[in-house]
C-alpha cells in the first residue's frame, strides 16, 4: 500500500525548493517549473521541448552553484554573529571554574566554596578553543579547559 505512494513522494521531493539554493531540482533539469503532479504520467523525454545547450546547462549550474554559495555564507554569517575571538594565549594566567557540588556528608556547602581555582597558566592549546593548564610554580598538568570555563587571571609583580 505504501509503495503506491512513492511517486508523490518523490514528486514533493523534486519540487520543492530548497531554501540553500533556492531551486528545485526539477527545475535544475528542465527550463520550465513544474506545475501539476500530473507531469509524473509522462516519460521525461516527452517533457523535453528542447534539447538544452551545453552554454545554457552551465548558466544554470553556475547559478545553482552561486545560490549554494550564497547560502553557506548567510549560514556562516549567522553562525559567526555572537563569537568572540579567544582572549587567552599561551603562558597566559587563568582561573578555573569549579564544578561545585554540596555534600552533606562532608559538611561542605557549594555556596561556601571558591568559585575558581587558580591561577593556572596556559601550556598549549590543544584546539582553538580548549587549553591545557598547568600548576605556574611546578609546571604540572593540572586539567584541559574550555575557553568558557577561564577567567582572565592577574599577574602578579613580586
Amino acid at each position: 500500500m505504501w509503495d503506491s505512494q512513492l511517486m508523490w513522494l518523490q514528486l514533493s521531493l523534486n519540487t520543492a525548493e530548497h531554501e540553500a539554493n533556492e531551486v528545485a531540482p526539477f527545475g535544475v533539469m528542465f527550463p520550465f517549473r513544474s506545475g501539476s503532479p500530473l507531469l509524473k504520467l509522462w516519460k521525461v523525454n516527452d517533457l523535453l521541448l528542447e534539447k538544452w545547450s551545453k552554454a545554457q546547462l552551465q548558466r544554470r549550474l553556475k547559478q545553482v552553484s552561486q545560490n549554494l554559495r550564497k547560502g553557506l555564507d548567510n549560514r556562516e554569517v549567522r553562525y559567526n554573529q555572537f563569537r568572540k575571538p579567544v582572549p587567552f594565549k599561551v603562558g597566559d594566567r587563568v582561573y578555573y571554574k569549579n564544578h561545585l557540588i554540596s555534600k552533606a556528608g562532608q559538611k561542605t556547602a557549594a555556596k561556601l566554596m571558591p568559585r575558581y581555582r587558580g591561577p593556572l597558566e596556559i601550556a598549549k592549546f590543544l584546539t582553538p578553543v580548549t587549553f591545557s593548564l598547568v600548576d605556574p610554580d611546578t609546571k604540572r598538568f593540572v586539567t584541559r579547559s574550555h575557553v568558557s570555563l577561564l577567567k582572565q587571571g592577574t599577574v602578579c609583580q613580586g
